[in-house]
């Protein structure tokens, strides 16, 4: 009973959340999703015999390798941050920004028996005509999320007066900012990080 009234809670939590939640089981199956994955069903993310089917060509060879892998147990995947994988969807201005997040096995039988999932994907659209999200940006270039979100703006075509506006903070600081952020991804001139995000697939 405690373990249904847990699921219920947890269902009704990820129910409000705006990305998507896949709970893949042993076999790869989807156990679970909450209303913002379903709502990205669709061009490149695909539910095809209770399995996720996400992008095509290389990036879905990529995805189900990384699901198998996870799958699998690998011991370096609990350790390990998770990467965004970007998914382009075709005719339309989005992205998918996927993440595979491993659950980690219980260690008695009756745990294992109420815990069917063993993998999370996340789902995060994007829309292409928008900022990077700071998170991803994050990710990517191994930033502070401070330091992501400067970049994110800054990344979009933002001078850096406006971004440093738009979040709130002096300009100056800002500026200090973005020498760290390209200090960190190895650029020199404030045109470079647009170039580093559009080669990321960011924007």
């Amino acid at each position: 009973m405690d373990a249904e009234l847990a699921r219920l809670g947890l269902g009704e939590a990820l129910a409000r959340i705006g990305i998507g939640v896949f709970a893949l089981d042993s076999l790869g199956r989807v156990v679970f999703s909450n209303p913002a994955g379903q709502r990205l069903v669709g061009d490149q993310l695909q539910l095809v015999r209770e399995r996720l089917r996400i992008g095509s060509g290389a990036v879905r060879e990529t995805i189900d390798e990384a699901v198998a892998r996870t799958l699998r147990g690998d011991p370096r995947d609990l350790i390990d941050d998770p990467k965004p994988i970007f998914v382009h969807s075709t005719g339309v201005d989005r992205r998918l920004v996927v993440y595979l997040l491993p659950v980690a096995m219980r260690s008695s039988l009756t745990e294992q028996f109420l815990t069917h999932t063993r993998a999370i994907v996340l789902a995060i659209e994007q829309k292409l005509d928008e900022p990077a999200d700071p998170a991803v940006v994050r990710d990517v270039l191994g930033l502070t999320l401070g330091e992501a979100r400067i970049a994110a703006l800054v990344g979009s075509g933002l001078p850096p007066k406006e971004a440093a506006e738009r979040l709130g903070i002096a300009e100056e600081t800002a500026r200090t900012v973005l020498k760290r952020v390209f200090s960190k991804v190895g650029v020199s001139r404030q045109s470079e990080p647009v170039a580093v995000l559009a080669k990321l697939v960011l924007r």
